[in-house]
């Protein structure tokens, strides 16, 4: 479920993961904005609680797709180290809900 904040910004949850040992964010076209397509560049700057990702041309990373019957889904995903570090440790298995709010050129994640 998505709502509309006071700043008119696209409110709602991501999933963050917990696999041998590391946080993981996998985004789906289910939460990034219709307008996210396989191929898009962005940047993405992880710290304390939260990852600040705006799209650009000349980004560093890159939107990769998910091939199906209808063509190309978009996905990110964020793992590893840093993303440990930036959201906390937990046990394998480990979901939670962490917001996540679309705002037009790009999202913010917790």
């Amino acid at each position: 479920m998505s709502v509309v904040n006071m700043s008119g910004e696209n409110q709602t949850f991501a999933k963050l993961y917990t696999q041998r040992g590391n946080r993981l964010f996998w985004l789906t076209k289910k939460e990034l904005a219709e307008t996210t397509k396989a191929g898009d560049r962005f940047d993405a700057e992880i710290s304390e609680g939260k990852i600040v990702v705006k799209f650009t041309p000349e980004g560093s990373r890159k939107v990769y797709g998910k091939k199906t019957k209808n063509g190309m889904d978009p996905v990110i995903s964020f793992g590893g180290k840093k993303v440990t570090d930036a959201f906390g440790m937990a046990n394998d298995g480990t979901i939670n809900n962490v917001k996540l709010v679309l705002n037009g050129k790009g999202f913010t994640l917790g």
